[in-house]
């Protein structure tokens, strides 16, 4: 963790966009040193504190642990940065629960300090159905929020669920700046018309979304 009562600790946490530096103090030893992680987020730290612990525990020498997470190159489609232009980045992630995409959208504050427009495709509409408040107040985390239809996967159509649940969600959550769209070509004309430099496009979602990255891409060139 990061806190009491963690007994393996991360602390002294700087973002710096693919970045994350952090200190590791262990019950025994307090401070042992510093890791250099090329991930984002907070999540992402933890992630590297569970490595840790249990390396440690196992009786691994902790530099050789460190030297480990320096060199891993992260997981395709977790906040994978696939260009930058205009001064725009645009990066996609398979972010499909509401945790993963608050966790997500926070790296990428943290990390650039950018403001985040976030291209969201829900992924089943049970899961849509069950959480749709939970993803309106997870995409609180963007400055700007576009919902493109559900991607059904094995599932059949549930009356009456669709992306406009979790629009309404962010909505009455408090987000001023949430849309739907019907296709990824829409989300290319959108992001053309509401993009900046400085700008940070997060595509989300565990369905076909994922193609829309090159697709924004080429947009924001022409």
């Amino acid at each position: 963790g990061y806190r009491n009562p963690a007994d393996f600790q991360a602390v002294n946490v700087v973002f710096n966009r693919e970045v994350t530096k952090f200190g590791v103090t262990t019950p025994d030893d307090g401070v042992i040193g510093n890791v250099t992680l090329p991930l984002p987020g907070m999540h992402n730290v933890l992630n590297a504190m569970a490595a840790i612990t249990i390396g440690i525990e196992l009786g691994i020498d902790f530099d050789m642990i460190r030297a480990a997470l320096e060199q891993f190159e992260g997981v395709h489609r977790r906040f994978e940065i696939i260009g930058e232009v205009k001064g725009i980045i645009v990066a996609d992630d398979f972010a499909h629960h509401p945790a993963e995409i608050t966790a997500t959208l926070q790296a990428a504050r943290d990390g650039w300090g950018r403001s985040v427009i976030a291209i969201f495709q829900p992924h089943l509409y049970s899961r849509t159905k069950s959480l749709a408040v939970e993803f309106g107040r997870s995409l609180l985390k963007a400055d700007v929020a576009f919902l493109l239809p559900i991607y059904p996967a094995r599932e059949e159509q549930i009356e009456g669920v669709s992306a406009g649940l979790i629009a309404e969600a962010a909505r009455a959550a408090g987000h001023q700046n949430v849309s739907l769209l019907e296709s990824k070509e829409q989300a290319v004309e959108q992001v053309r018309k509401c993009a900046k430099r400085g700008d940070m496009v997060m595509i989300l979602g565990a369905g076909d979304v994922h193609k829309l990255a090159p697709m924004i891409i080429e947009g924001l060139e022409s």
